[in-house]
């Protein structure tokens, strides 16, 4: 199953909203679904399948959930619920699970998110729980691979909203920034990664900035 990335253009009413939600960005708590009967049920199914497969079958499962939640009434708070359930697995490679998760949903639906959630809890400091971390941290990677699928007119969109993380107090969210100034790669985000690299106030930060720019340089044909 092919999803289709809808272009931010058809969508441009929620970007400033979603842009100033990035600076008081804030934790979420566990979504409450309660109410819905018998769908949790599938997902939770499909998410246990995911954790246990692999290869062909890992991505058939995850062709399934993408299905499942663009037939939802609400799109994005089931998908954050569905997160929740990927994240709270504590298995490896439950990040890059959300991470591909959000990027085939589109950057509509990834805006949406980060809009709900900002709105439901305006204060911006971190939680402490490791879930919630990786959740903003894959919504946010999300935006790097979200860049490459669209067109190349779109980026500056994709680097204001970097470039917005990418001073937020949580180190985590900072991490994620700097993969996506290198997904883009532009101007702005070049000069965005090197003042990273020189003045960020954690030294993981500064060291992967760093070493993406070093990528980049050594990509450049001699």
């Amino acid at each position: 199953m092919t999803s289709t990335i809808p272009s931010v253009a058809e969508n441009r009413g929620s970007a400033s909203f979603a842009m100033d939600a990035v600076k008081n960005l804030a934790p979420l708590t566990e979504p409450d679904l309660s109410s819905d009967s018998g769908e949790e049920s599938a997902f939770e199914n499909l998410v246990t399948s995911l954790s246990n497969a692999g290869g062909l079958g890992k991505q058939r499962i995850a062709d399934e959930i993408l299905h499942r939640l663009r037939s939802c009434e609400d799109v994005a708070t089931r998908a954050a619920w569905v997160a929740y359930l990927i994240l709270t697995s504590k298995r490896p490679g439950r990040v890059d699970d959300c991470v591909g998760l959000f990027s085939r949903l589109g950057p509509n639906i990834v805006e949406e998110m980060i809009m709900v959630a900002a709105r439901a809890h305006p204060i911006s400091r971190g939680s402490g729980s490791s879930w919630v971390d990786d959740y903003w941290f894959a919504l946010v990677r999300s935006l790097g691979f979200l860049s490459r699928q669209n067109d190349r007119k779109d980026s500056s969109h994709y680097c204001s909203l970097a470039v917005c993380y990418s001073t937020h107090r949580i180190p985590a969210l900072r991490e994620a920034a700097v993969a996506v100034l290198a997904d883009i790669g532009d101007e702005k985000a070049m000069a965005r990664l090197k003042c990273m690299s020189q003045n960020d106030g954690s030294p993981l930060v500064r060291r992967l900035a760093q070493e993406m720019i070093e990528e980049a340089e050594e990509s450049i044909p001699k």
